[in-house]
């Protein structure tokens, strides 16, 4: 990636503090809990969510502390500690290295029994699980003294986490990060555009709500899609597949073939039990997949699906012959990626790719389905049909059930040409 490239993608990450979050910060102000877990992968505006709620907590409560803490991730616990012993006065300082003992310092000052809004950003559920636990459990410990707003980067939903199913927290997830249309308008007229320049819904499709992919599409309207293409694969690459296996991008890569697909689709493109591939779909929905309910087909974020697909292409081109074979029975659906398709018949000459052609032919001459017959093999290079001669007898036998008997007879009068 290039250096111009690399700083857009960084000037996206690091999102401005207008963005438009005015609905979660009144969702937090008024709620009853005292502690409230922002949950989601990078890029959906957390940090920028915990700014914006400094300064409403400043304005509305202005008696009431309020700190600011981002943490280091190296070196989580002693950074967040430090940084708490520096907010006391230095009378009131403490050698203590307890989170409540100093907790209950900030309390007390500057006057006894006085609030504490403590926000917190740069946790990580991967890194820091235990200090989570720990700061969640010192907040309740304190009996509301202290309202605690963790920013939390979590690329896997935790929905059954025993800290979820705690109702004395406030849970602000994916789902509740992701931009509504009329935030992306806000967010428009701040970039100096309008609705009747932008399709503002096309917008939303192409970033999946999420802030910094929308930041990236308006800071690169002027460019060409594939600029804007590689900037999103980019800004993908850099804060979210940091998150996972390589076996874990190959299966989503796999998936990537089809816009929509159903569980028994999945279990066989991934080759596991479909209990399996349900329980593993369940991890990336609901942000690289949307499913509404048991029996609807699983849906890919547009913005997430390109990239993976690419992956397929590039990373995993190697493996693409045993994912179509896996595929063959619906792999001419009009939800599978056309270039699938296109691979298969720049194939043709390998037996791997001869074998599926004829087989999906058997098929549709078995159920007399001569239009998708027709449309596969009018892809092929006519010469590589002539090498087939089972499939020009396919081609012909549907040319006559379209009553296209000209081109019929010139095909075979070229094949008993060919056998002369």
């Amino acid at each position: 990636m290039n250096s111009i490239n690399k700083k857009t993608v960084e000037t996206a990450t690091n999102l401005h503090v207008e963005l438009p979050r005015r609905r979660l910060t009144d969702n937090i102000l008024n709620a009853s809990q005292h502690t409230v877990w922002i949950g989601a992968p990078r890029g959906l505006g957390k940090t920028v969510l915990l700014q914006q709620l400094e300064g409403e907590l400043v304005r509305h409560f202005p008696r009431t502390r309020t700190l600011f803490i981002t943490i280091d991730e190296h070196n989580a616990l002693n950074s967040l500690l430090q940084q708490l012993r520096n907010a006391l006065p230095l009378a009131a300082s403490t050698a203590s290295n307890s989170l409540n003992d100093l907790l209950n310092a900030l309390i007390h000052q500057p006057q006894k029994n006085a609030r504490l809004n403590l926000l917190i950003d740069g946790l990580d559920t991967q890194q820091h699980g235990s200090l989570i636990h720990y700061l969640i459990e010192s907040s309740h410990a304190l009996a509301g003294q202290v309202r605690l707003c963790l920013a939390i980067d979590d690329f896997v939903p935790l929905g059954s986490h025993r800290l979820f199913q705690d109702a004395r927290l406030l849970h602000l997830s994916l789902d509740e990060l992701r931009m509504a249309e009329a935030e992306i308008q806000s967010l428009l007229a701040l970039y100096g555009g309008s609705s009747e320049h932008y399709d503002v819904h096309r917008l939303l499709l192409e970033s999946d709500g999420i802030a910094a992919p929308t930041i990236i599409l308006l800071q690169n309207a002027d460019q060409s899609a594939t600029i804007r293409k590689r900037l999103l694969s980019d800004w993908i690459e850099e804060n979210l597949v940091c998150y996972l296996e390589p076996m874990e991008v190959l299966r989503l890569a796999s998936l990537s073939i089809l816009q929509e697909f159903t569980l028994i689709q999945a279990s066989q493109l991934l080759g596991v039990p479909t209990t399996e591939t349900q329980r593993w779909l369940q991890r990336y929905t609901p942000l690289l997949f949307s499913h509404s309910q048991d029996a609807a087909p699983f849906s890919w974020s547009r913005l997430m699906q390109p990239y993976f697909f690419h992956c397929l292409l590039h990373r995993y081109r190697d493996l693409l012959p045993n994912i179509l074979k896996r595929s063959e029975s619906w792999l001419t659906d009009s939800n599978v990626n056309d270039r699938c398709l296109e691979y298969l018949v720049d194939s043709i000459k390998k037996p791997w790719a001869r074998d599926i052609v004829l087989s999906k032919c058997r098929c549709w001459f078995e159920q007399r389905n001569a239009s998708s017959l027709i449309a596969l093999v009018e892809r092929i290079p006519t010469d590589d049909c002539f090498e087939q001669p089972e499939l020009t007898f396919y081609y012909c036998w549907a040319l006559i059930l379209h009553r296209r008997i000209n081109e019929a007879h010139q095909w075979i009068e070229q094949i008993e040409g060919n056998t002369v």
